[in-house]
């Protein structure tokens, strides 16, 4: 149901829903962030979507750039001129694949918070910037979630942002990157741009996570 502060206040104390989804069973299929996330898809307005964690944070002055993050996926008529080399034009048969998604890094707000923190969020921190772009560069950077902007247009109609069939799709965000690369998608990564992120501060919660990206890595 969708209810937000301007709803009805019944006797109850609750608010009246403006929408209701009629469910054709269990709605717990599959993970839980997968599952919301195509739930989700059904309220969003508009042709961007930025799929966020509930345990990130944003910043003003971040916001104030998701203009300049927007024009990435080149829907105006601009020239294609590569920012790292001005004189190296993109090829042109490029400009016959849109831009699908756009990655942003992240910065880990936790890594103060004990020398656990400050290894998972050195690990994320390499992950996110250097990682990141070199595979952008060669064209090989796929979906990692949080905070990627996608192009709603373009992946509602190619499979959706996520895979949410239990214990056959491990990580689920990897499969929208396979999904737009396969269907004639760009994927590209900004550097100027970021949010927060609080990681795992305990030994079992960080090699959970840890062993969870060392199966998916094998699955793939």
């Amino acid at each position: 149901a969708l209810i937000d502060g301007h709803c009805e206040i019944l006797d109850n104390g609750r608010r009246r829903p403006k929408f209701r989804v009629q469910l054709s069973g269990n709605p717990i299929l599959g993970d839980g962030k997968s599952d919301n996330q195509n739930h989700a898809l059904i309220f969003y307005r508009g042709e961007y979507i930025q799929l966020i964690d509930a345990n990130q944070d944003n910043y003003l002055e971040e916001c104030l750039k998701i203009r300049s993050v927007l024009a990435e996926f080149e829907e105006l008529n601009v020239e294609q001129v590569n920012p790292y080399a001005p004189g190296l034009r993109y090829e042109e048969q490029t400009t016959n694949h849109p831009v699908a998604i756009v990655g942003a890094r992240e910065y880990i707000f936790s890594e103060n918070s004990g020398v656990l923190g400050d290894v998972a969020a050195g690990k994320e921190q390499t992950f996110g910037t250097l990682f990141a772009r070199t595979l952008s560069q060669i064209g090989g950077k796929l979906h990692y979630g949080h905070p990627d902007f996608i192009n709603a247009t373009f992946m509602t109609t190619r499979g959706g942002v996520s895979k949410a069939q239990k214990g056959l799709h491990l990580n689920e965000d990897i499969y929208a990157g396979m999904n737009a690369m396969l269907r004639g998608g760009r994927i590209k990564h900004c550097e100027y741009y970021q949010c927060g992120k609080g990681r795992d501060l305990g030994f079992g919660t960080i090699l959970n996570f840890t062993t969870k990206i060392g199966i998916g890595m094998g699955e793939k």
